[in-house]
């Protein structure tokens, strides 16, 4: 059971580090969250590791203590190299792009750079803050020493259980990065000025949550990048039952062919708004770069109509025109 002080009108946080010799990533385990000792709890996901990461969380032992943050050392480290901004915003045009990639490949190369004490210093170890309200920074400090909070064991004692963890090695957190920056190395192509597609902006999402970056918009980036990887999924089953094949074949140039059936696969069909059977196939296009609708009326009737046209117009680089889901 929590306890009720009264409370003091200032807030101090109080730290403390941990060395590790991987890469650690945490999760409440079922134990926690079914003690009802925890509220306001938060995961932070990191590396692509669904579920794990930093935590964030207020304890119900003392009302003094306003919350809890358990997180890695890693943090910092990326900070340290890249202004947060850069981490948490998602760039508008394909120049801005490339400048991410390239801050991570730097950063990446500044890491692999470590030596051994450093790198385990700066890169696997973890912090646990505590802030607690109280009238002075010695009765905070005393408050979390004798409930025993700057200790892993203590904490999980106040909340009724052991965290879950998973831990990495160093060596494979590097291989992980350097394939999605690779990755993301390979989406990123057209001129500067163009607009990213979902595609890119995925692949930039995976790529920050790769290297340990977890901000203010990571949450929502993180999802719609998982949407994205979702529908993609969805779209290649779809291409292995031959949903778009058809007869029409002989009308269209040899060196066209390929082209359209790429089109029909990778293109964003929308259903239109005005649409009243919202269960229907979709059949209009977006503008690449500015988001507005293709024409539809008068230029193609059904979805290989549409291939058809923007490929005679485009050729292989159609999606600069016209806005893909791959």
């Amino acid at each position: 059971m929590g306890h009720t002080f009264s409370l003091g009108k200032n807030i101090y946080d109080y730290g403390v580090n941990f060395p590790e010799n991987n890469i650690m990533l945490f999760k409440f385990s079922n134990a926690q969250l079914q003690s009802q000792r925890i509220i306001e709890n938060q995961v932070y996901e990191m590396c692509n590791v669904k579920g794990y990461g930093s935590l964030s969380f207020k304890p119900k032992i003392d009302n003094r203590i306003v919350k809890v943050k358990l997180y890695q050392e890693l943090c910092h480290a990326i900070l340290a190299v890249i202004q947060k901004q850069c981490l948490d915003d998602m760039p508008r045009t394909i120049r801005t792009m490339r400048i991410r990639l390239n801050q991570m490949r730097d950063l990446l190369a500044k890491w692999e750079g470590m030596s051994e004490d450093i790198s385990r210093n700066c890169l696997l170890g973890m912090r646990l803050e505590l802030s607690v309200r109280t009238e002075k920074i010695i009765d905070g400090r005393k408050l979390c020493s004798n409930l025993d909070l700057f200790e892993y064991s203590g904490i999980e004692r106040a909340i009724g259980g052991h965290f879950d963890i998973r831990e990495g090695s160093l060596q494979r957190f590097f291989q992980i990065c350097h394939s999605h920056l690779a990755t993301l190395a390979n989406e990123i192509h057209g001129r500067n000025s163009y607009a990213p597609s979902i595609r890119v902006k995925s692949a930039l999402t995976f790529a920050r949550q790769a290297i340990g970056w977890s901000g203010k918009h990571m949450e929502r980036q993180f999802q719609q990048a998982r949407d994205w990887r979702s529908a993609q999924a969805s779209q290649q089953a779809l291409i292995q039952v031959g949903q778009f094949l058809y007869d029409g074949w002989k009308q269209d140039d040899l060196n066209i062919r390929p082209l359209i059936f790429e089109f029909l696969h990778n293109a964003h069909w929308f259903v239109h708004s005005r649409v009243v059977d919202r269960r229907v196939d979709g059949l209009m296009l977006k503008k690449t770069n500015s988001g507005a609708y293709w024409k539809k009326d008068g230029v193609y009737e059904d979805r290989v109509g549409g291939a058809r046209h923007f490929i005679q117009e485009y050729g292989a680089n159609w999606r600069n025109h016209v806005q893909s889901i791959a």
